[in-house]
């Protein structure tokens, strides 16, 4: 039988739902660790009792999972959540797990510096760095599930209608609810844009800023913080270099960054103002207040996790170059192989022909399916992928309007840039319209030069939703269908007052 035969044999997909688009490459190696973090960690991580968690990967990156299943697990987190301790160590984990992957790769670190370091003793750490991360990957998913059913913003929405007549007195009720929920931590990316901008008022000082010594400097200091910003997890994506720090700072200049920063600084404290204001409407329940707590926590979390990880990850990207030397393949190749082949490749010193690599990069599709993975690469595995993303993905593309939900308030009418990568949203224009899946770190450049933010998903509490009203950028999230509706060059209208999206020209 056929991986062809067999996926249609074991896959029904009208039981089958759209989940995700992953906010980067998703290659056959994260797959595979997503896979196996699935079949064994998912569950039993926060204690949900689940017989399976079935899910399919494309090479489109794109995530689907058995719509049953789904909801029995969204179910049993609601559930879970509703104790408050349960809730504040899903909350405490999804910083903490990922940030204790750190601490293989400082031993893997240091070990690697040793010049006689064996094969043997690579796939050892290999495995160890491994078994790390599959237990990191649940805690991307609660959180998102918490986030993306708006399961704790819900609540808070829920409390505060009782407080409406009252709040609407100061604000629009809408805009209380977004300014209750912000997170009141700073995640690094916020922390980010304060750093960029001290570096840019250095700049703008000096003719030739690059040769200043105060703003070397201060850009080591920038690097040693936030060099991990252009990577993705666990992909052979390589750290900022100065030189690419010196062109976001040129085109920072460039577009007005330090103004725009200083506005919305402003508007911010004046948001600040009014949420302490509606804070006092009901400073003796406690209830409530928690529930704005927990919803902040969870706004920091979402984003400061992926952080965690992402830092993580560029940690380890000097072994995963020293291993690829080792196996002989081209560093950004390592993405193509499963784990267990990587291993087996160092400890029996076998190498793969280039023709592997060769088919490898036609396409893949793999499955998690009763606790068993599958892989289909080639031509095959790409036909699959096509099959399962054709079919679980068609859409009305005669529609002319979408509806979303309102995430940062305003009001724009521009040319749509869509951007289903973070790499192919680089070439978004001052003033363009960035429609993409979902945000993250290496979107936020463009998230700053567009007039407003469009997403197919999102909570209130998601990095687009946080990083809109940060930036002031009126933004609507959970469209489901805009990247696929809507195309590079149409002139749209976004209602970010109502959560409307309007075609008003194709291109």
């Amino acid at each position: 039988m056929t991986m062809r035969e067999l996926t249609r044999k074991l896959v029904n997909l009208k039981n089958w739902e759209y989940e995700f688009q992953q906010r980067g490459e998703q290659p056959i190696l994260l797959c595979d660790w997503f896979c196996r973090a699935i079949s064994t960690h998912f569950a039993s991580e926060i204690g949900i009792s689940l017989k399976t968690y079935d899910y399919l990967f494309t090479d489109s990156s794109k995530g689907y999972s058995n719509q049953k299943q789904r909801q029995v697990t969204l179910q049993k987190l609601r559930e879970k959540v509703k104790n408050r301790a349960a809730l504040r160590n899903v909350l405490r984990k999804s910083i903490e797990v990922p940030r204790g992957f750190n601490v293989v790769a400082d031993e893997v670190n240091v070990a690697i510096k040793k010049k006689n370091i064996s094969n043997k003793e690579l796939a050892e750490f290999w495995r160890r760095m491994d078994a790390g991360f599959i237990r990191v990957i649940p805690w991307f998913w609660y959180p998102y599930y918490l986030s993306i059913e708006n399961m704790l913003s819900d609540r808070v929405k829920k409390n505060l209608e009782k407080y409406r007549v009252s709040v609407e007195q100061i604000t629009d009720f809408d805009d209380a609810l977004l300014g209750l929920i912000f997170p009141t931590k700073k995640t690094g990316f916020q922390l980010e844009q304060a750093n960029l901008y001290s570096l840019v008022r250095l700049a703008e000082k000096k003719k030739n800023f690059v040769r200043d010594p105060a703003f070397r400097k201060a850009a080591r200091a920038y690097l040693r913080k936030y060099d991990w910003l252009t990577t993705f997890i666990l992909s052979p994506l390589l750290p900022m270099t100065f030189e690419e720090l010196v062109r976001r700072v040129t085109e920072a200049m460039k577009n007005g960054f330090r103004e725009t920063f200083e506005l919305q600084q402003r508007a911010n404290r004046k948001n600040q103002k009014t949420t302490k204001e509606i804070l006092g409407l009901f400073k003796n329940n406690s209830r409530l207040l928690r529930d704005i707590e927990n919803a902040r926590e969870l706004g920091y979390v979402l984003t400061a996790g992926v952080e965690e990880a992402y830092i993580s990850s560029s940690r380890y990207l000097n072994f995963i170059q020293l291993v690829a030397r080792r196996i002989e393949v081209k560093f950004e190749d390592t993405k193509y192989f499963l784990s267990r082949e990587i291993i087996a490749m160092l400890e029996k010193d076998e190498r793969v022909p280039v023709k592997v690599v060769a088919e490898r990069r036609k396409g893949f599709a793999m499955m998690t399916v009763g606790g068993k993975q599958y892989l289909s690469v080639g031509a095959e595995g790409h036909e699959i992928s096509e099959w399962i993303d054709k079919a679980l993905n068609t859409v009305d593309v005669s529609l002319r309007e979408l509806k979303g939900q309102v995430a940062c308030k305003g009001f724009s009418q521009a040319v749509v840039r869509i951007a289903l990568q973070p790499s192919e949203a680089h070439t978004l224009k001052e003033g363009e319209i960035l429609v993409c899946p979902m945000t993250n770190p290496d979107y936020v450049p463009a998230m700053k030069r567009a007039s407003a933010i469009v997403t197919d998903e999102g909570g209130l509490l998601s990095h687009a939703a946080i990083m809109s009203r940060e930036l002031g950028r009126p933004c609507v999230i959970a469209t489901k269908i805009a990247t696929k509706i809507l195309k590079t060059g149409d002139l749209v209208e976004v209602n970010a007052n109502n959560g409307v999206v309007k075609i008003i020209e194709r291109r």
